[in-house]
């Protein structure tokens, strides 16, 4: 392979909540911050549905699961993704979970919930806690001691470290230190979380303190803040600020907004829960017979609670599916 150093781009923001959020464009693309290979252009791996695994120059693709690398001068995404993966569901056209960084234009349905999508993304990572209701206390108070984990099986330190058999190599960041600070290995790229609140970290870079990254992103941890507590913050260059108050959330990266909404709520608004009826996968549903309302209700739901969409057109059935049995026991039940 004729490799080409490449210079280090900014990270951007290396949250995440869900390992799914990589369905995603604009999240694939900043998983390589650390790509090494100049001649291939990270736009283009990104948009055919590649992120960076941290390993050499080896991309895996979200739909298929299929890894590519050893690039060479000439070499082209989709011919060589078509080639090895034939029957990739995003390269064969069928419907996907895929959100494209950029959108068709404003006239057209599709591009306007691709837009929502990635800002609703994109605000929910600045101002919203990983989806785990009622784990968190409240500033300044006392830790509750029945404070449950969010993977509870990962509470011991070396259960995870055994998750990180197959971490990438020549990450920068060890094992042990990023379980010891609470992480567990997703297996996804470098993509770890926090056994406690949920919230991950991803394109770690040599050097990196996982502690002082933990402690930045997710700030209300109960993890973070039982090890670090009031004044042990200060080692990371937190103050006296961290048990007290969390610092200003980082700014969300910019994403293309049909919605412009400065001050949201995590909540849609009606006019959003109608935009997801021109996405591919609610278009599907209705022409198979479900009723417009029945998809709304139901993708809303699932966009309010995970942040994202489904991730193909089974799960999008499964939850329409689940929407109306609840639903229909609900009104049973009355």
């Amino acid at each position: 392979m004729g490799s080409t150093a490449r210079e280090p781009e900014p990270r951007g923001e290396r949250r995440f909540h869900l390992p799914t959020s990589l369905q995603l464009e604009s999240v694939r693309r900043r998983t390589f911050a650390n790509w090494p290979a100049a001649h291939m252009a990270p736009d283009d791996l990104a948009r055919d549905g590649f992120f960076y695994t941290g390993e050499k120059d080896h991309v895996e693709c979200v739909f298929c699961g299929h890894r590519l690398g050893d690039w060479t001068p000439g070499d082209r995404v989709r011919t060589d993704h078509a080639k090895y993966s034939p029957r990739c569901s995003f390269v064969s056209g069928h419907l996907t979970g895929n959100v494209p960084r950029a959108s068709p234009p404003e006239t057209d349905g599709a591009g306007r919930v691709f837009a929502f999508l990635n800002d609703y993304h994109a605000f929910r990572l600045a101002c919203a806690r990983p989806p785990t209701p009622g784990r968190y206390q409240s500033d300044a108070l006392p830790l509750p001691s029945t404070d449950q984990p969010a993977f509870p099986l990962l509470s011991r330190r070396e259960t995870r470290l055994q998750t990180f058999t197959r971490w990438p190599e020549g990450v920068g960041v060890a094992e042990d230190s990023l379980a010891h600070a609470g992480f567990f290995y997703t297996g996804v790229g470098d993509w770890v979380q926090c056994f406690q609140c949920g919230g991950g970290i991803h394109t770690w870079r040599s050097g990196d303190d996982p502690w002082a990254d933990h402690a930045h992103f997710y700030p209300h941890c109960p993890f973070v803040r039982e090890h670090l507590g009031e004044g042990g913050g200060r080692a990371y260059g937190m103050g006296d600020s961290l048990a007290l108050s969390p610092p200003s959330a980082p700014s969300a990266p910019s994403a293309p907004s049909a919605s412009s909404l400065p001050a949201r709520s995590k909540e849609l608004s009606p006019e959003e829960a109608e935009l997801l009826l021109s996405h591919p996968f609610a278009q599907r549903l209705t022409s198979q017979g479900f009723h417009h309302k029945l998809v709304k209700e139901a993708l809303k739901e699932k966009v309010e609670r995970s942040g994202l969409m489904c991730s193909n057109i089974n799960e999008a059935l499964e939850v329409v599916h689940d929407y109306e049995d609840t639903k229909n026991d609900s009104s049973a039940g009355k």
